[in-house]
C-alpha cells in the first residue's frame, strides 16, 4: 500500500494555489497512479506537500549524520562589540572648496581677469582660447596669482 492510498477521498476546503513543473512522464505517472487512488492531481501533489511540511515535527525532522570527520573545524571567535562609524555625506562649509570659478550673482556669466569684464559662462572657454590663446584654467591660475 502506498502512501497516497491511506488519504483515497479525505477531501478539505483548499484555497491556496501550487503550481510545479515536471517532465510529461512523470506527470502521466502520478495522474495514473492518482486515478486509481480516486484522487485528482492537485489532492495527490497537497497530501504529499503537507507530508513534507506537516504538523507532525517527529515525521518530519531530517538529520544529517557525517561519516567522516569533518576536515575544518576552525571557528571564527572574534566578534566586534563596536558599530563601526556610518559615512555619511557632509556638505563643505561655506567658503570652503569654492571652486575656481568667480561667477555674477546671477550665475550666468563668469569674470575674466585678463579683459577686467564678465563673459557668458557658457561660452568662457572658447573666450579664452580665440581671445588669450590659454585655457580657462590658465585664466585662473592668473587671476589667483594677482588676487
Amino acid at each position: 500500500m502506498g502512501y497516497l492510498e491511506r488519504f483515497a477521498r479525505k477531501r478539505r476546503n483548499r484555497t491556496e494555489t501550487l503550481t510545479a513543473r515536471v517532465d510529461p512522464d512523470t506527470y502521466k505517472r502520478f495522474k495514473e497512479h492518482c486515478d486509481r487512488l480516486g484522487l485528482t492531481v492537485s489532492e495527490g501533489v497537497a497530501l504529499l506537500v503537507e507530508k513534507e511540511v506537516g504538523s507532525d515535527p517527529v515525521t518530519n525532522v531530517h538529520t544529517y549524520v557525517p561519516t567522516e570527520p569533518a576536515g575544518n573545524t576552525n571557528v571564527h571567535t572574534s566578534v566586534r562589540t563596536e558599530h563601526e562609524s556610518i559615512r555619511r555625506y557632509t556638505p563643505p562649509p561655506q567658503g570652503k572648496y569654492g571652486g575656481k570659478r568667480k561667477l555674477s550673482p546671477d550665475g550666468r556669466k563668469e569674470w575674466c581677469s585678463l579683459c577686467q569684464d564678465w563673459r557668458s559662462a557658457a561660452h568662457f572657454g572658447r573666450h579664452c582660447r580665440d581671445v588669450h590663446n590659454m585655457t580657462p584654467d590658465q585664466v585662473r591660475e592668473k587671476d589667483s596669482e594677482t588676487t
